[in-house]
């Protein structure tokens, strides 16, 4: 098992991260692959724990179409829609990224150490801010969220329930001036209500993944995301705190500001571009 180190300001170090208002002093690494792959463009496909079967098998399609498209699909290895983001992208032979909220040498849950091995073993890295040695902790998953955001230069919402992990993601992401979506979800359940949220308060679903039959994301406009003013998006609302990472959720989105046209929405139908 390979495991490097990459600290803030070396030659690997992720450029979008590293623009992010609390960027980790280093990251630690495990797997083979050049770790310029964190600098490809990247799309999170996060979600709930406790997912239901079709909030699998979307996950599984998104992730895979991300992928074939030519970028890195990113999530958090739990179990539920983030382990079927990673294996969507798996089963496509795309390259896909794990983000840990413990040491770099453990494999949380361990029910996934075999999908950590295979996402090394395809080409890909299992990340984390962590050493080897540190146990996961309930405080290092939110904290662990905003690498996820800070890697990517959109995050997907696929579901969540009104509380979840997946909605500090989100949040982080807005706070980075990235792209928001969310997956539609029965409004009768509650695994579906933070993402159902998100789409009140203006996320958009990715219903063009869901009937183009190639999947394709052009983020040519997000060139510049990690440089502008990150008033792409702006969460306004009080702040909802959980453990010393929680960051507030907006109550609203506000549409992009007209002095922010040239970074567009995401546009379906042609392959990824590296950022």
């Amino acid at each position: 098992m390979t495991i490097r180190r990459i600290r803030r300001g070396e030659r690997g170090y992720p450029p979008l991260l590293a623009r992010i208002p609390d960027p980790p002093p280093s990251l630690w690494l495990r797997g083979d692959v050049d770790p310029t792959l964190l600098a490809d463009t990247a799309v999170a496909i996060v979600g709930a724990r406790a997912c239901s079967g079709y909030g699998r098998s979307v996950a599984r399609m998104l992730s895979g179409g991300v992928a074939e498209a030519g970028a890195v699909v990113i999530s958090g290895l739990a179990r539920g829609i983030d382990g079927e983001a990673h294996r969507g992208a798996l089963a496509v032979a795309g390259k896909t990224v794990a983000v840990l909220g413990c040491g770099i040498d453990r494999d949380y849950p361990a029910a996934h150490a075999e999908l950590a091995r295979a996402i090394v073993a395809a080409g890909g890295l299992v990340v984390s801010e962590y050493e080897p040695g540190v146990d996961p902790a309930p405080w290092r998953f939110p904290a662990r969220n905003r690498i996820i955001a800070g890697l990517a230069a959109a995050t997907v919402v696929v579901e969540a329930r009104e509380r979840s992990g997946a909605l500090i993601t989100a949040d982080f992401a807005l706070e980075d001036g990235r792209e928001v979506l969310a997956v539609p979800g029965e409004i009768t359940s509650s695994l579906s209500a933070g993402a159902n949220a998100l789409l009140r308060q203006g996320a958009k679903p990715p219903e063009p993944w869901l009937h183009q039959n190639r999947t394709g994301c052009d983020l040519r406009p997000y060139r510049g995301v990690a440089g502008h003013d990150g008033g792409a998006w702006r969460g306004i609302g009080a702040a909802r705190r959980a453990g010393p990472r929680r960051r507030s959720i907006g109550d609203t989105y506000l549409a992009p500001e007209p002095s922010a046209k040239l970074i567009q929405r995401l546009h379906f139908g042609t392959p990824f571009t590296r950022l």
